[in-house]
């Protein structure tokens, strides 16, 4: 299934204007869906200066997990969302670290959550420069404790870890963006094409440390750009994909599939003007999401969702 975009006209009326993260936000009635995107400070750990990923925690609200791009080691920050001082660094150690791009999370009960980092980039499989991966990797970490930012500047600490090898069910592909379904378990890996339509694949949950699992195809989206990044809301019920040009934001219905959800034109949604935008979270409220561009000491950007906005569809 193959599907394109409409675009969805928003008030620029200052919705959100002056918002702390995660607060409750006071909004004009004509706002749209969601306001105008805010700064709520810039990233200050330069060591972090190719963000591919980010994920909100949701056991640590005001926290964001943040990874660079391919060339760092194996390597997780924290980091906070309203100002953007550091919380910590980890490494895995012995991980494989060949290009990571994006970082989702999963809530478990009785249980530190998961961060599931996915090393799924593949420039060769797109450009057909360097010989393509056979398979690609997500590595799954318990949630650790963010550090107090007056003591992130300590070395960065081991992170245990495992891995669930991915396989595409015909032909390697890059992909810079995977999300976890919190309704599901389910994996979500999105392809990035430079040109037409994205494939977007499924690895159904339960799974085990060091399993190889095949991929599956679930739909096909054609947003016009290449995809760099892609969130599941909190509730399950919403997905924001970015690519260098816009975001574009569905909703399901209850007890719809994202297959049939992405069959539906997306919307596209407010977001910042960034030199090279390769990371997107919802909040941990759901009621908004973070973007943060490539660059030294980049920007966070926080779009927050308009108070009474209905689902659009």
């Amino acid at each position: 299934m193959r599907v394109g975009i409409l675009t969805l006209a928003l008030a620029a009326s200052g919705c959100g204007a002056g918002v702390a993260h995660e607060a409750p936000v006071e909004s004009p009635a004509e706002c749209g869906i969601y306001g105008p995107p805010h700064e709520t400070g810039h990233v200050q750990n330069a060591a972090l200066d190719e963000v591919s990923g980010i994920v909100a925690s949701r056991a640590h609200p005001g926290v964001l997990w943040a990874h660079n791009d391919s060339g760092d080691g194996p390597r997780l920050f924290a980091i906070d969302a309203a100002g953007g001082a550091s919380r910590g660094e980890w490494v895995l150690e012995g991980a494989s670290a060949r290009d990571w791009e994006d970082v989702a999370i999963e809530v478990i009960d009785d249980a530190p959550d998961r961060l599931w980092i996915g090393d799924v980039g593949d420039n060769g499989a797109r450009n057909g420069r360097i010989p393509a991966r056979d398979s690609v990797v997500v590595l799954r970490v318990d949630e650790p404790e963010p550090l107090p930012s007056q003591e992130a500047q300590e070395a960065a600490r081991p992170l245990a870890f495992d891995t669930i090898v991915l396989r595409y069910p015909d032909r390697p592909r890059d992909a810079e963006a995977i999300a976890i379904d919190p309704a599901s378990g389910d994996l979500l890996v999105l392809a990035k094409e430079d040109a037409g339509a994205s494939d977007v694949f499924v690895a159904r949950a339960p799974f085990a440390g060091g399993e190889v699992r095949m991929l599956e195809l679930l739909a096909t989206i054609d947003l016009a750009s290449m995809i760099t990044a892609t969130d599941v809301s909190p509730d399950g019920r919403e997905l924001i994909v970015r690519t260098y040009r816009d975001v574009s934001w569905w909703r399901r219905d209850d007890d719809e599939g994202w297959a049939d959800a992405l069959a539906r034109p997306a919307l596209l949604v407010p977001h910042a003007d960034e030199p090279q935008g390769e990371a997107i979270a919802f909040t941990a409220r759901g009621d908004g999401y973070y973007t943060i561009s490539e660059g030294d000491h980049p920007p966070i950007w926080l779009t927050v969702r308009c108070p009474r906005a209905g689902s659009a569809d």
